[in-house]
């Protein structure tokens, strides 16, 4: 069920994934305590890791959109909030060697770059129709621009350690926002 959530997610069906969603966390009532029972088929196994890796899963990488690359250095952000969500919040998430902060909405978000060994490059796709173009404000380490990609066109963005980056997309433009705190945080790598 929960590549379901993801396919919901990726087809722009965000209230479903969320039922979905849902009817994984009720099964924590059955099993053993603190585990999710296996869905499909019903009655089986209820002592599977995966179970709850999915609902993580499905809430990560679905709704928030987080696909993260690790060994390059990349964080892509394609969010499927619900109606219901203006916004979620994720605090010291891990990338490789990195660790940020992340604010996302449907229509933007807000990056903070806490810790690690060099610049991470975001690239932030909002869904609906394709801005003509982006503008940045404040200390770019790096470019910022509108590219295609193959899941969309996306708004692609370097962070530096110690920098805050926000995204913004109106109706024709998407705007960078940076604020850079890198004078007072050093790089550190994460253990």
């Amino acid at each position: 069920m929960g590549l379901l959530v993801l396919a919901e997610c990726r087809h722009g069906h965000p209230q479903q994934a969320l039922r979905l969603l849902n009817n994984i966390a009720l099964t924590a009532r059955y099993g053993m305590l603190g585990a999710f029972k296996e869905l499909i088929p019903e009655g089986l196994c209820f002592v599977q890791l995966w179970s709850a890796g999915l609902y993580l899963q499905g809430i990560l990488e679905g709704i928030l959109g987080l696909d993260p690359l690790a060994l390059e250095h990349r964080l892509n952000i394609t969010p499927a909030l619900p109606a219901s969500w203006p916004s979620a919040t994720v605090r010291d998430l891990r990338i490789g060697h990195h660790q940020l902060d992340l604010i996302v909405a449907n229509d933007g978000c807000t990056v903070v770059h806490t810790a690690g060994p060099q610049a991470l490059q975001v690239c932030f796709t909002p869904r609906g129709t394709p801005v003509a173009g982006v503008d940045v404000i404040g200390p770019a380490p790096g470019m910022a621009q509108y590219t295609a990609r193959m899941d969309g066109a996306g708004i692609v963005f370097d962070l530096g350690v110690g920098q805050t980056a926000t995204v913004r997309r109106s109706d024709e433009m998407a705007q960078v926002v940076y604020k850079d705190r890198r004078a007072d945080v050093a790089p550190v790598e994460v253990a």
